[in-house]
């Protein structure tokens, strides 16, 4: 009984950082749309049904969520002015899987849809919740450290507080190496995070490729089909409907493992270069410091610990090489790269909470995790 009411008591108390953030979002008249963060600057673009529905801009650019639910109100592509709403039309149309879900609950009314799509983070947000307490049980300390750093990290709450679609695409593949059952699962669940992310594509190793027994080069045929067939199709009508002009803007790749450097090398220097500044601008800068070191660990925990026949790995191991490929609109800020490299920060801790004990859980649980907490820290403070 003791056991049943401190999980409960644990799970309450995760769930205050998230509803803080929708209680701190919400406006009367206006539901929750103002997470979307839409800017001042593109009020001149914006769909003309929701200028109405939306909420004083928080900055004159807004947030990338703008787009997204924009997309949400035409996820056919054919509204009129949908291709001129869009900052990168082909970019974000690509993207369709969280705006279609977006506008399949909100039943095409409009006021509906923004708010649904708005929320749609803290639905995922329980179901990885959800993911964590049956895979684990909650019955160890190490239970509780693991919920800790997936459902409070950087990149989970920056999703949820900005209304991204990284945070659902990251659960789905989260989803597709716990949940048991036959192999076509996984590759439903991986499919469907690629077409709200094409990067989760770097996932689609942790399909079950290494499954053995009769008929397995056919299996890995079709799996390759389930897995890249629904993206493909969705991409070239993209491209018919938006034409390839539109790029995926500029900085987001660069020679591997400079721009990781010139982050670490900016970040320091800003760290010691303002000593007039506030406990929260200092708190910042350091955070600006431990954060990419954190995901540095993450990447050589999965890079020096292989372990190809282990989904949790191949989950992870496509955005650790990924960030040593980003560029330097990427590394810009702390709202952007840890939730790109969302994948990898969940793949690490699922894997030290299963493979490593003792001092050296302790030791890469602490690297790995320390740097990710600022937006935590932001939400209660």
């Amino acid at each position: 009984m003791a056991w049943r009411l401190g999980r409960v008591f644990v799970v309450l108390l995760l769930l205050i950082v998230p509803l803080k953030l929708l209680v701190d979002s919400y406006i009367p008249g206006h539901g929750f749309v103002s997470l979307v963060r839409f800017g001042e600057d593109f009020s001149s673009t914006r769909l003309p049904e929701i200028n109405e529905l939306v909420p004083p801009p928080r900055s004159p650019h807004g947030y990338d969520g703008q787009f997204y639910a924009q997309l949400a109100l035409h996820p056919s592509l054919r509204g009129e002015g949908i291709a001129k709403a869009l900052d990168l039309p082909a970019y974000r149309a690509r993207r369709i899987g969280l705006p279609a879900l977006a506008m399949s609950l909100g039943f095409g009314q409009t006021a509906w849809v923004l708010n649904v799509y708005s929320v749609l983070n803290f639905v995922f947000w329980i179901l990885l919740l959800g993911l964590l307490l049956h895979f684990t049980g909650l019955r160890r300390w190490r239970d509780i450290l693991l919920f800790i750093a997936l459902l409070w990290t950087n990149g989970t709450l920056v999703s949820c507080a900005r209304a991204l679609i990284d945070l659902p695409a990251a659960v789905l593949g989260v989803a597709a190496v716990l949940t048991p059952g036959i192999w076509l699962v996984p590759l439903c669940l991986l499919s469907a995070s690629a077409l709200i992310k094409d990067t989760s594509v770097l996932s689609f190793a942790a399909a079950p490729w290494l499954v053995g027994g009769r008929g397995r080069l056919r299996r890995m045929f079709l799996s390759a089909l389930l897995l890249f067939i629904p993206l493909v199709l969705w991409v070239a009508y993209v491209q018919m409907m938006m034409g390839s002009s539109s790029n995926t803007g500029s900085g987001n790749f660069s020679w591997p493992g400079w721009e990781v450097v010139l982050k670490l090398d900016t970040a320091v220097s800003n760290l010691f270069s303002s000593p007039h500044r506030s406990v929260r601008g200092l708190a910042h800068d350091v955070f600006e410091v431990l954060c990419p070191l954190s995901l540095c660990v993450q990447a050589i925990y999965l890079f020096i610990h292989p372990r190809l026949r282990i989904p949790a790995w191949r989950l992870g191991i496509g955005f650790a090489v990924l960030l040593l490929v980003l560029g330097s609109s990427v590394w810009a800020e702390y709202n952007a790269y840890p939730r790109v490299l969302l994948p990898l920060t969940m793949a690490f801790n699922l894997l030290i909470h299963q493979h490593e004990q003792g001092r050296a859980y302790g030791a890469w649980y602490v690297a790995g995790n320390t740097g990710m907490s600022w937006m935590l820290l932001r939400t209660i403070f």
